[in-house]
């Protein structure tokens, strides 16, 4: 390629270049400054009160887990089978309800 070839090559670089910065600082100036806005629905926000109740653990809950746990190797945890009965029944019945 010639000297020539090469300046216009560069030329050709250049002014392209300089063509889309003028093409972008022209669109800048046309679109207004905008900022990105999220708003949450009272749905969404009673959702996550919600998630926040549950994941907290019921008061107690830890103890007693203890409890249980030192029980079973222990070898002293009994299990009642009608106490287990009565909760499955109970369970079953309270969701055919709802």
């Amino acid at each position: 390629m010639s000297d020539q070839g090469r300046a216009n090559e560069l030329a050709t670089v250049l002014l392209g270049i300089k063509e889309t910065e003028r093409v972008s600082a022209h669109r800048q100036a046309e679109t207004p400054a905008r900022r990105d806005q999220v708003e949450i629905s009272e749905t969404a926000k009673e959702l996550q009160r919600i998630k926040k109740l549950v994941d907290q653990p019921a008061p107690g809950r830890a103890e007693r887990i203890e409890e249980i746990r030192k029980a079973i190797e222990a070898g002293s945890y009994e299990v009642k089978g009608n106490q287990v009965a009565d909760k499955i029944i109970r369970n079953v019945l309270t969701e055919a309800v709802l």
